[in-house]
């Protein structure tokens, strides 16, 4: 059985480590890579959408329908932002995670 990586459509094989560990050992440096750039693209066009969207000009407040519609996309547009903020710090951690190991199996190497 195998599971996706949101997003990105990486193939990941549903095995267990002991311990009940997700483990993936079996992925490459280059797979690894790969996955990161993704998100990162995946996080720079989620970006890109939201800063045209606040760019969008208030409507008049005199009709109260547009507004609400108005106040509707931008809750939908802060939510977007809040969950996509949430996955940019996730990867930031993860990268300084994958920094300290490199860092602690290879100690002559400056990064």
């Amino acid at each position: 059985m195998t599971e996706r990586f949101p997003s990105q459509g990486h193939e990941v094989p549903d095995n267990q480590a002991e311990g009940g560990e997700q483990s993936v050992d079996f992925l490459s440096v280059e797979e690894i890579i790969a996955i990161f750039d993704d998100v990162k693209s995946d996080e720079t066009q989620v970006v890109e959408l939201i800063r045209q969207l606040a760019l969008e000009p208030i409507p008049d407040l005199n009709d109260q329908e547009e507004v609400a519609r108005y106040n509707e996309k931008m809750r939908l547009v802060k939510d977007l932002a809040l969950q996509h903020l949430g996955r940019a710090n996730l990867l930031a951690e993860l990268q300084e995670k994958i920094d300290e190991k490199i860092k602690s199996s290879s100690p002559n190497i400056d990064n």
